[in-house]
């Protein structure tokens, strides 16, 4: 494996590290294209070769299954490491019932087990805000890790530019050294800045490099525009109605395999998801061979937030709880495995990214009381493996997968994206913008498509009378506020 100078000096770094017996925490990070999985490749090789231990790590379920497709091992996620249910507390009906989930044991831990954790720019250092009723550790996963740890050695990796966690703060705490210093004043790390030979030739990695350069510059425009593109690689189409009709024309050509639509809002995916389903089915209600995405890891079935499903057989169940089930066998994506499981029908149709606190409620609480009814105590053995077994608790939550947010897609990568672009992403504060515009674009790997409109460079003195009209709208838009 010929690493690039870049990397070297990278690896070199990691091998002192992992060497001394003093600092805890590495940081490797990198922008798109500079080769990060190569170089981890290659310390994962060094690690195995001297018979160390390694855990591989992922901030979301997709991420982690990314992970172990790129480094061929098992990877996991942070949560699934580090937590299993403890409780159930609060009254039978109460809306204060919340499940905890306790740090697990780490006795059994080598004491040279190093952990690598990926796409760390998604670990936040804020006190979760899960809103559903349930409570994982002290509430800082970030504070559970280094607990869980103890003085092994953790190599946190990801790239600066992209997303932060959807926090108060957008601040990418496992990517800051200065913020890492505080806890090992000895923790170091190495920056991946040289974008390898086939990346550089890429039009879609120039286009993104363009928002990478102004991010690491800390210099914002308030209206960014996307370069127009030279080569094929990077497609501008006339409008959202031209972009939609290629994607679904994609969808009956090729399948959902290897091509994506991202947005920018829950109310816009939705949108887009009805509208494409409309176009490629005449029905409403779900059909089979349909694409879905799942929005909260499913355990039991064995997979992760933000895998890609494919639906082969659907049927009504039951209701209950106030939901209604469909008992349906799917597929992720890329895998030949069908799981069968029970899928809540309700979150398909509305605009909600998951189940809200309510929703959640009425769940733990049905299953609360049917466990009473039997005679199960909350703090006994069989409740804990009934919570883990029980199909209404553990139902499939999904949401139709043909378009997703750039958040969800952070940690994935698709041959063809076709990138749905709307004024209302405008409204984001500058920086934010411009990483979502980095995120958005790194997630192709051979082609972009993506509509026009005066985000696009020359959008004015290319199509004239479109800008007219699109100026025309925002005024009438502004008189209408205002009256």
């Amino acid at each position: 494996m010929q690493l690039t100078s870049d990397q070297e000096r990278a690896y070199t770094a990691i091998l002192d590290f992992l060497r001394k017996p003093g600092p805890q925490i590495f940081v490797l990070s990198g922008y798109a294209g500079t080769g990060k999985t190569t170089l981890l490749k290659k310390v994962l090789e060094h690690l195995e070769a001297a018979e160390r231990p390694v855990r591989l790590l992922a901030t979301t379920g997709r991420a982690a299954k990314v992970l172990a497709q790129k480094t061929d091992r098992v990877a996991n996620t942070l949560h699934s490491c580090l937590y299993r249910f403890d409780e159930l507390t609060g009254g039978a009906d109460s809306a204060g019932l919340q499940m905890h989930f306790e740090l697990k044991s780490n006795e059994d831990l080598a004491a040279d087990l190093v952990f690598v954790v990926d796409e760390a720019s998604m670990l936040s250092h804020e006190a979760s805000q899960y809103g559903a009723g349930i409570r994982f550790g002290s509430g800082q996963v970030l504070d559970d890790l280094f607990t869980f740890v103890q003085k092994r050695k953790v190599i946190f990796v990801g790239d600066l530019c992209q997303l932060p966690p959807v926090a108060r703060s957008a601040f990418s705490a496992a990517l800051d050294l200065p913020f890492l210093r505080k806890r090992d004043p000895k923790a170091s790390g190495a920056q991946l800045e040289k974008v390898v030979r086939q990346a550089a030739q890429s039009e879609i990695i120039q286009a993104a490099n363009d928002f990478r350069k102004a991010i690491v510059r800390r210099q914002w425009q308030k209206y960014p525009k996307v370069r127009f593109p030279q080569t094929s690689a990077l497609q501008v189409l006339k409008d959202h109605h031209e972009l939609l009709g290629a994607y679904v024309k994609e969808i009956r050509t090729s399948g959902v395999q290897h091509a994506i639509m991202l947005g920018y809002a829950n109310w816009q995916i939705a949108m887009l998801n009805h509208n494409i389903r409309g176009a490629l089915y005449p029905s409403r209600d779900l059909q089979t061979d349909e694409l879905l995405m799942v929005v909260q890891n499913n355990y039991p079935a064995g997979l992760a937030n933000g895998d890609q499903i494919i639906l082969r057989k659907v049927a009504y169940h039951s209701r209950r709880a106030g939901f209604t089930f469909l008992k349906v066998k799917v597929k992720a994506l890329h895998q030949k495995e069908e799981k069968e499981v029970l899928l809540i029908r309700d979150l398909l149709y509305n605009k909600q990214a998951g189940l809200v606190r309510k929703e959640t409620q009425r769940l733990v609480i049905d299953f609360d009381q049917r466990q009473r009814a039997k005679g199960v105590k909350r703090s006994s053995e069989a409740y804990r493996e009934a919570m883990e077994k029980d199909p209404y608790l553990n139902a499939l939550r999904a949401k139709f997968g043909y378009a997703i947010t750039c958040h969800k897609a952070q940690g994935g990568e698709w041959s063809k994206v076709y990138l749905n672009l709307h004024r209302s992403l405008y409204g984001l504060p500058e920086e934010q913008l411009y990483r979502w515009y980095y995120t958005a674009l790194t997630r192709a790997s051979d082609q972009l498509y993506l509509n026009d409109g005066w985000w696009v460079a020359d959008f004015n003195r290319r199509r004239p009378q479109a800008a007219a009209a699109i100026h025309r709208a925002a005024q009438r838009r502004k008189a209408k506020d205002k009256g």
